[in-house]
């Protein structure tokens, strides 16, 4: 089966899902046609077309989002070349991002990958993987990012932006059903209040379904969901060159903390099976405010304020991550995080040159209860964050064809955190105190951008820069030694060279776009051993690298067939990862964890030419992966095995568009491999990738 998937998934290979134009007179407009449109993205903060925007970028449209039912990014595994999002932590709301081998296991560090939605930064892995319902579009910029966005990130960006109201009232709702007892259902309505004045607009989305894993001991199934989120919008526009946006969002996930599965339990390994003696509980409340103004100053300037809070309660989640009815590896957690964030940005856009500047300020909070159950431990601890930082990047032409771009970034950072930790009874009770220690430390940093671009011909676009990125320092809150506790870990920086190739073909009946790329990653953020401590901590190994190529293409072959995909390439190796396994030990030339060779998809859409009103559609897709490692020391227990996924879809519109009924199969072939794995106390446990589901789903639009 793997070698048909890989050939399948070659045969045509893209990212970007194009937009499709009309060109052929009297056709019904459902129908694809032979055009592909350009793509508009603001992943530089204005509006540019794809194909001759400077970098790596991907694009999921919202139609993408229904059609493929990508209700989080979690369901967007595949689409991104050399990306990878393992499986989920110990929560429903919390996912992990890797791209071209750089990310972060830890979801109580910072993330590698920076999140926003609607420009504003979400600083944590947990409770930011939001419902898509009301999504415009996502945009992936992979690569260090720095120069354009207010947290600095050595990864890449992830931009959500959600629909905002205006003179034009439309609204949808959807409805879906399922096996494993699916309910998913969104809905929007929005239009203008006062017309060309104020506007409003409210979404809501609910996804839920049974547990995908059948827990023995307690005789029922486990790893549910159970999510609602809501968000509303209040535009002002009461003069032509000022725009005020004001959303206002929450959400609740009931699902409860997730099990692993144990490998080496007694009896064959199941990815459906545990045997957990724990009751699963948790939640988790999220909720935001941000106020967003445009104004337009003249002679090309335009000032923005981008103004937000956020924060998210994570009740005590009681956790199993052995899946025995043994206390191995079992506990509760409980989160607490606020932020507050200003940006002001100043950019300009003019006939030979064009930038944008801006000041960022960031002020955190993150509190932690942790509670070892195995061990009898408990822990707490307060992280506070104090950032500033003033970026910016121009672009000036030297000519219609040649440009150059220069960025720059300078950041501030201080934190101090408080922790202690010490025994617990038999009932999880704290009975005495080992430590207490407070610690501050601040780092600075500067993070430069360089890169040329080139038009060849109006169908053939090259760019190439260097450009580097870090992510903050901080502290382990999760030790059991005032040594560790209060020794910090450096920021962690990645530099990356890059060059790609961005071309149409046959009257923009195809795209195909080539991206060659090398990452040089210093002072990376592992656990490593230190010895006046005696224990594992997070702190810094030296190096590592990665490189690799990534191909995407779309193509029209034929009227009403859309076919698209992706192809990467990744070598990463740790240089020198000393202490990373043990005393005296090196991963040196280990493999990056997180990092296949290859990842593939390949998809394709079809609109069946049937003399009825309306529009049928056929949809196909396979993503396939190579094998990957969950850890540093590439233990073979734990490895992600090579894996292929197809799904199968269709659907079918009325003749007006206000109506669509759908079915979608996932992993029709019922794959199950481990999508993350850790060894804990000589057991190894894994997150196996979702069953098969089928979800068959009503939508009106107007």
């Amino acid at each position: 089966m793997r070698t048909n998937l890989v050939v399948a998934a070659i045969a045509v290979t893209s990212l970007e899902s194009p937009a499709l134009a009309q060109t052929n007179n009297g056709a019904s407009d459902t129908v694809a046609s032979a055009t592909i449109q350009d793509v508009v993205v603001t992943v530089e903060r204005r509006e540019t077309k794809a194909q001759t925007t400077p970098g790596s970028i991907s694009v999921i449209d919202s139609d993408q989002l229904k059609e493929e039912n990508i209700n989080t990014l979690r369901d967007a595994k595949g689409l991104i070349p050399n990306s990878n999002n393992p499986g989920t932590f110990l929560t429903n709301s919390t996912q992990s991002f890797w791209f071209r081998g750089i990310g972060q296991n830890d979801p109580y560090q910072d993330p590698a990958v920076g999140f926003y939605v609607d420009d504003v930064v979400m600083p944590r892995l947990i409770g930011t993987l939001g419902d898509l319902g009301d999504a415009e579009r996502v945009e992936v910029l992979v690569g260090p990012q720095g120069t354009l966005y207010g947290r600095n990130t050595n990864a890449g960006a992830i931009k959500v932006t959600t629909r905002t109201p205006g003179d034009t009232t439309e609204g949808y709702y959807d409805v879906g059903i399922g096996n494993w007892g699916q309910l998913v259902s969104h809905g929007y309505v929005g239009g203008a209040l006062v017309p060309g004045r104020a506007y409003a607009s409210l979404s809501f989305a609910h996804a839920s379904h049974d547990g995908f894993i059948y827990n023995e001991y307690l005789n029922r199934s486990v790893n549910d969901q159970d999510v609602t989120s809501l968000r509303g919008k209040f535009r002002l526009t009461p003069t032509n060159d000022l725009d005020i946006v004001l959303s206002v969002d929450g959400g609740r996930d009931n699902s409860p903390s997730f099990y692993r599965v144990p490998i080496n339990r007694p009896g064959e390994y199941d990815p459906g099976i545990i045997a957990s003696e724990l009751e699963p509980t948790g939640r988790i409340d999220t909720g935001g405010v941000s106020l967003n103004v445009s104004k337009g100053l003249g002679d090309g300037l335009t000032l923005k304020s981008i103004t937000a809070t956020r924060s998210f309660v994570e009740t005590p989640a009681v956790y199993d991550s052995d899946g025995l009815p043994t206390s191995i590896s079992e506990g509760s957690n409980r989160l607490v995080e606020r932020y507050y964030s200003q940006e002001f940005q100043l950019s300009g856009d003019y006939d030979k040159f064009n930038f944008v500047s801006g000041l960022f300020l960031f002020h955190e909070r993150y509190d932690q209860d942790r509670l070892a159950f195995h061990s009898k431990i408990w822990g707490s601890s307060r992280l506070t964050t104090d950032s500033a930082a003033l970026f910016g990047q121009g672009t000036y032409k030297f000519t219609d064809r040649f440009s150059g771009t220069i960025g720059l970034r300078f950041t501030g950072e201080k934190r101090d955190v408080f922790y202690e930790a010490g025994a617990t009874d038999s009932d999880h009770q704290p009975i005495n105190q080992f430590f207490a220690i407070t610690a501050d430390q601040t780092w600075y940093s500067v993070s430069p951008k360089f890169g040329i671009d080139y038009k060849w011909t109006s169908d053939i676009f090259q760019y190439a820069s260097i450009t580097n990125g870090s992510k903050s320092g901080g502290y382990d809150r999760s030790l059991l030694s005032a040594i560790a506790a209060s020794t910090p870990f450096a920021p962690e920086k990645v530099t990356t060279y890059e060059t790609g190739l961005k071309t149409s073909w046959l009257d923009r009946r195809v795209t195909a776009n080539l991206a060659v790329f090398c990452n040089d990653y210093r002072d990376l953020q592992l656990s490593v051993w230190n010895a006046p401590a005696n224990a594992f901590f997070a702190g810094n190994a030296q190096s590592a690298h990665s490189s690799g190529v990534e191909l995407v293409v779309a193509a029209l072959p034929l009227e009403g067939l859309e076919l698209k995909g992706s192809a990467g390439y990744l070598v990463g190796t740790y240089d020198e990862a000393a202490g990373v396994l043990g005393p005296g030990t090196n991963a040196k030339g280990n493999t990056l964890m997180n990092a296949p060779r290859w990842t593939i998809t390949s998809t394709a859409d079809y609109t069946v030419p049937l003399d009825i009103p309306g529009a049928f559609k056929l949809h196909g897709a396979i993503k396939y992966q190579t094998q990957s490692y969950s850890d540093l020391a590439n233990t073979k227990e734990i490895i992600i095995p090579s894996f292929g996924i197809v799904d199968l879809g269709t659907s079918y519109t009325t003749e007006d568009k206000h109506w669509t009924i759908s079915a979608l199969a996932k992993n029709i072939f019922d794959q199950r491999p481990s999508q993350f794995g850790i060894y804990n106390s000589s057991l190894y446990v894994a997150s196996p990738y979702p069953p098969m589901t089928a979800l068959l789903k009503l939508s009106y639009r107007y």
